[in-house]
Formats: structure tokens, C-alpha cells, sequence
């Protein structure tokens, strides 16, 4: 009996593994782009949060604003700390919207990153407990072995101990 040769399967592999390249580096130029897009019409809730955590006015931590995750868009990251901070609206009450926030949750643990969810209600009538909340979650998150290892600092070429 005649050996098929593997050539033309191992060229569709190829092509199907060079087509998920292209979609993965086409979905992170969208979700950069569309970061982008978001960063330019914030919400009432976002800037007032961001106004507290832009220029590392709060716990001198830099925060970045809608910061893409893999096929997320984060509303504020801190690298350092390995923590996001969502601003959630009412619409984060349905049931789709649940698991969706629990799925990304889930992405975002794995990764060792924390999240805290900060309701549109609570940073309107009660700013001061949202205030402690990012303050409890930064000290939290300083006490994580994931945020201790992003805080580690390597010298760059030329620098001495």
C-alpha cells in the first residue's frame, strides 16, 4: 500500500497556525485601537475616578487608563501592583453581563492580576469608601507574591548596585 506523504497536511497546519497569528495580531491592534477610542470618551464615573488616579496622585502607583488585556479592555491597570480597578455601571447587573465579568475575572486571575469592581453608585454617593477600598486593595495587593515580583527592579546596562 502506497505512504500518503504528510507534505500537504503539514502545509495546512501551517496555514491554519500562520492564520491564528494574523487573527491574534489583528485582535490586539483592534483592541488597541478601540482602547484608544475609549480613553477619548470616558464616562462621568471614569474621569472622576481617573482624575484621583492619574499622575500617580494616589499611593504614588502609576495607573494606566483602558489598558488592553489579552481580549479585555481594563478601565485603570497598575502594572506595578498587578491590579485593575473596573468602573461598573447598572448594566453589569444582568445576568450576561455577570458572567462575562466573571469569565474576565477568571482571565485576569490567572494572570495574578487583582480586580477591583468600584459600582458607578458607590463612587457617586459615597466617594470616601471607594477611596479606602483602592487604598485596602493597593495594600493588599503589595503583600501578593505576583505584584512583589513585577515591583523588582533590574539594573539596566552601566548601573551599579
Amino acid at each position: 500500500m502506497p505512504c500518503k506523504s504528510s507534505a500537504p497536511l503539514a502545509r495546512e497546519r501551517e496555514r491554519v497556525a500562520e492564520g491564528r497569528v494574523r487573527a491574534e495580531v489583528s485582535s490586539v491592534l483592534m483592541a488597541t485601537k478601540h482602547a484608544r477610542d475609549m480613553r477619548k470618551a470616558p464616562t462621568l464615573y471614569e474621569q472622576r475616578l481617573w482624575s484621583w488616579l492619574r499622575g500617580r496622585r494616589f499611593g504614588d502607583y502609576k495607573f494606566r487608563r483602558q489598558h488592553p488585556m489579552g481580549p479585555y479592555i481594563l478601565d485603570f491597570y497598575c502594572v506595578e501592583l498587578k491590579l485593575a480597578i473596573e468602573v461598573d455601571g447598572k448594566q453589569h447587573a444582568g445576568l450576561g453581563m455577570i458572567k462575562y465579568d466573571n469569565a474576565r475575572t477568571k482571565y485576569l486571575s490567572r494572570r495574578g492580576i487583582e480586580v477591583l469592581r468600584i459600582p458607578n453608585e458607590l463612587l457617586t454617593h459615597d466617594a470616601p469608601i471607594v477611596a479606602e477600598q483602592i487604598k485596602y486593595a493597593i495594600a493588599t495587593a503589595l503583600t501578593r507574591p505576583s505584584a512583589t515580583l513585577s515591583r523588582l527592579r533590574v539594573p539596566q546596562a552601566g548601573e551599579g548596585r
